[in-house]
């Protein structure tokens, strides 16, 4: 799935390592097949966090390392069920029956996906 840009809500350390980073970002207009690659969500997650380092320190980040996503933790997304698979981030329609992936071009800029990444 395209999605907008990635707010990061909070971090939470996991007692045997990891972390779970809470995210919420806008979908985008046009819903690609097969999602949107994994490269792509870790580079606009990347993003999100230099600049809430950024933020924070107000000087100039430099390597600031991207935790590798496993699995996420599916929060409010309105009527779709996102998940991920070793490529990607992947949306189906949670009002659909057969539970069916959401069809080429959806216009998903209406909903918020609110989820957990669940890394390490």
């Amino acid at each position: 799935m395209a999605q907008g840009v990635i707010t990061i809500k909070s971090k939470v350390q996991l007692p045997k390592g990891g972390m779970i980073i809470y995210v919420s970002f806008p979908g985008d207009t046009s819903y690609p097949t097969g999602g949107t690659l994994a490269a792509d969500v870790n580079a606009a997650l990347k993003t999100a966090l230099v600049a809430e380092v950024a933020a924070a320190s107000d000087k100039l980040v430099r390597g600031v390392e991207t935790p590798t996503i496993v699995d996420i933790e599916a929060g409010d997304c309105g009527q779709y069920v996102p998940s991920w698979v070793t490529a990607g981030l992947f949306v189906r329609d949670g009002g659909d029956a057969a539970w069916a992936e959401v069809g080429a071009a959806t216009p998903l800029n209406g909903t918020t996906f609110n989820i957990g990444l669940i890394c390490k």
